[in-house]
């Protein structure tokens, strides 16, 4: 009875899944309350428990990090498909390690910034009068108008002030200080409004002693992209997983709370100079927290910022907002940092699909999780691309069937995608998609074919097309071979024509298998292989 009612309200077109879910359950525990005791002796409700509902919700998809942009490549086969999401990866890491590069080259830009401006002689007089109106009370400001300083001039004022008078640290880790509110001409110079803490400008003011927190989001970055770790890995990390070796670097090994075991051993080189320089900057934050009190001497744990927590807990410096707003300034795609993980394991099996290589990075000890790792990131949109172009090759062909050449311009879709068995081959790597068109400098009559012979003579044909598969590249060999065994005959009978014709056609022909040989070494050994 229960399955009967169950699959009635999954077939009722007036209510959702949801909803369906929902009344189902509802009758059961309507159905549970009844006292009564079956033939069985068993409580009814007891029966109904141990039925387990029919309905279930349809199980969501789950997420793939890997830019989708790869799944809409259009590619000649599957090789051709490998090199392109390579590049496209490769792109997509460089852009972000670059990103990084940049957010550390800031930081050395301010702190050397912030030294010239120790060093910059202020008049006393405005030194005086800026020291004043910084003591004022928001209201009294509003009757006292601004001193008149540059903003250079107003940062050495306030950097000076910082060195000469000791600065008292709250309990949050904020430093005690007469002025009121930074003034926020102080945003002129160059990294103030990217250090700040919401609307607070202090994080600049104190950069050469503490890290501001988009400055730890690149380096959790940094870490992210070249371990391939997860996220809680990364964040777990301690004083005691990064180890100085003795001939330079460091050697990290983090802890991986789903499996209950270790990262694997990752060692960054002092060539490698982003993640090297990240590390010694975190590393230094870590020493400067301890050294003005705000850490206790025992604190292991490394992701401390600017935060009002009391130091109580580290700090999330890869929230949502806060990378969204990092790539904005970047001018990069969104991303989350969840997806620097599958991004590192594309990149490291696509060169020469080594499986376990991505084992050993993602640290797993099953090629079979592996595997589904893979299946879930990179194997999908891979897949998505090509059932993509399946489709662009049948409406593409299907369209060249109907109508030529002409409809598929019309319709604004891909020439290359038509089915090169529709198309004439011309013998030197190409194909012809009208024969009877020819080229428009020189017009056929009604019903003569073309004779293929300026194919690449000047501007070349509108309708010839480059398909380079096994069959064209064989064809074009068996071309290059008839010019080996002829080309003295032809040039003899005819010099004005060979030169005119055959040249320019055996030109383009050597210039082409020089080019596959380079870029698809494979698809020419199979067109050699059909030769013999």
């Amino acid at each position: 009875m229960l399955q009967m009612i169950e699959k009635d309200l999954t077939t009722r077109e007036d209510i959702t899944r949801e909803r369906a879910v929902a009344f189902a359950i509802a009758i059961r525990q309507f159905l549970c309350w009844a006292p009564d005791v079956l033939k069985s002796g068993q409580h009814f409700r007891d029966v109904v428990a141990m039925q387990l509902p029919a309905l279930r919700r349809r199980p969501a998809l789950r997420r793939n990090d890997i830019p989708p942009v790869v799944g809409h490549l259009p590619h000649v086969d599957w090789e051709d498909l490998r090199r392109q999401a390579q590049r496209q990866l490769e792109l997509r890491y460089q852009a972000i390690e670059q990103a990084i590069g940049a957010e550390l080259e800031l930081y050395d830009r301010v702190a050397q910034q912030q030294a010239d401006l120790l060093v910059m002689p202020i008049p006393a007089p405005m030194r005086a009068e800026m020291d004043a109106w910084l003591c004022l009370s928001l209201t009294e400001r509003k009757y006292r108008s601004f001193p008149s300083v540059t903003a250079a001039e107003l940062a050495a004022i306030m950097l000076q002030h910082q060195e000469a008078f000791p600065v008292a640290w709250n309990a949050t880790g904020w430093p005690q200080s007469d002025w009121k509110v930074t003034p926020y001409r102080l945003q002129e110079n160059e990294g103030v409004e990217v250090y700040r803490f919401r609307y607070d400008l202090t994080p600049w003011l104190w950069a050469r002693y503490r890290l501001p927190n988009i400055l730890l989001t690149s380096i959790f970055l940094a870490l992210l992209i070249h371990t391939g770790w997860n996220q809680g890995s990364v964040g777990a990390l301690t004083m005691d997983d990064l180890v100085l070796q003795p001939q330079g670097g460091f050697r990290l090994q983090g802890y991986k709370g789903k499996t209950d075991d270790h990262t694997p051993v990752v060692d960054v080189s002092p060539s490698q100079r982003v993640v090297y320089r990240a590390i010694e900057l975190l590393l230094w934050n870590h020493q400067q927290l301890k050294a003005m009190g705000l850490l206790a001497s025992t604190e292991r744990r490394l992701w401390f910022g600017w935060q009002k927590d009391g130091f109580a807990n580290t700090i999330n410096v890869i929230d949502e907002k806060r990378v969204v707003s990092w790539c904005q300034r970047h001018g990069i795609d969104s991303f989350s940092p969840s997806a620097l993980r599958p991004l590192k394991a594309a990149l490291t099996y696509l060169p020469q699909r080594d499986l376990e290589a991505v084992r050993v990075l993602l640290g797993h000890n099953d090629l079979c999780v592996t595997d589904g790792y893979l299946q879930d990131t990179l194997f999908f949109r891979l897949n998505e691309a090509n059932m993509l172009q399946f489709q662009r090759r049948i409406e593409t062909s299907l369209v060249y069937a109907e109508g030529g050449s002409p409809l598929i311009s019309a319709r604004g879709l891909d020439h290359r995608d038509v089915d090169a068995s529709l198309l004439m081959p011309t013998g030197d790597g190409g194909a012809c998609a009208d024969i009877f068109a020819g080229p428009s400098r020189k017009p056929l009559a009604s019903g003569e074919p073309c004779a293929g012979l300026l194919c690449q003579q000047g501007g070349g044909c509108p309708q010839y097309r480059l398909v380079v598969t096994a069959q064209t590249l064989e064809m074009a060999l068996r071309t290059r071979r008839y010019y080996r065994s002829r080309w003295s005959v032809l040039a003899s009978a005819q010099p004005e024509a060979f030169l005119r014709l055959h040249v320019p056609r055996l030109l383009y022909i050597h210039v082409l298998l020089r080019i596959v040989h380079t870029q698809r070494p494979d698809l020419l050994r199979c067109a050699e292989e059909a030769m013999a």
